[in-house]
């Protein structure tokens, strides 16, 4: 079955520029997003402790930046498969080095 159309906007924030404040918005609302056919996944972002995670998907850059492609994105593209979102967001202020 071919998945549906989506969009996905990459938010590549700037150290000090507020990303941390979005990050925390989006990972705080995700219910209402969702509701408004926006995904902002769970996986991808860089585990702290036992059930303590960063609001920023930070464990994918870390991931691309050390050529472990498949660790992070593989579980990003499983959680998206399983939701009918039509907007994904992922954001992370660790994008820039990679671009």
């Amino acid at each position: 079955m071919p998945l549906p159309s989506r969009r996905l906007i990459l938010h590549v924030g700037m150290h000090k520029t507020g990303t941390k404040a979005l990050q925390a918005y989006l990972a705080a609302n995700r219910l209402q997003l969702a509701e408004a056919g926006v995904h902002y996944p769970r996986a991808g972002r860089h585990r702290l402790e036992e059930n303590l995670y960063t609001a920023g998907h930070h464990q994918i850059a870390f991931d691309l930046a050390n050529e472990d492609r498949n660790a992070s994105l593989a579980d990003v593209a499983k959680e998206i498969r399983l939701v009918q979102a039509a907007t994904v967001v992922l954001s992370s202020e660790e994008f820039l080095p990679l671009a």
